[in-house]
């Protein structure tokens, strides 16, 4: 178990570092378009950093959810339901992972991805 716990909090660490280099990314893009709003390649790859951030955080719930739970039933909800899943505790299993502040601003960023997913 030991190991397997090793594991989990090395690719736990190296999935918060890469969500952190995302938002380093957005910020700096943040800053760029509120000197040139008008450039549309900007928003562009602002929306793409989005999309991926969202991404990233979902891949980070998918590597707790396997080491703990691992089983959501209806695949048409995967997405929904692996959030909802990070905002319950697991007594005896796990914490909570996320606040339902933090539920409501994952939500918004999921719905997005869907759109720009679907847009592009």
């Amino acid at each position: 178990m030991e190991a397997r716990l090793a594991v989990l909090l090395a690719e736990i660490d190296h999935q918060w570092n890469y969500i952190l280099k995302i938002y380093d990314s957005i910020e700096e893009k943040l800053k760029r378009l509120k000197r040139d709003k008008d450039n549309e390649d900007l928003r562009d790859s602002l929306a793409y950093r989005l999309h991926n951030l969202y991404c990233a955080y979902e891949d980070l719930f998918k590597i707790i959810a396997k080491f703990f739970e691992n089983r959501i039933e209806d695949p048409s909800r995967y997405h929904i339901e692996l959030l909802r899943r990070m905002l319950i505790e697991i007594k005896g299993i796990r914490p909570n992972l996320i606040s339902e502040k933090t539920y409501v601003y994952l939500n918004e960023l999921r719905g997005f991805r869907h759109v720009f997913r679907h847009a592009y």
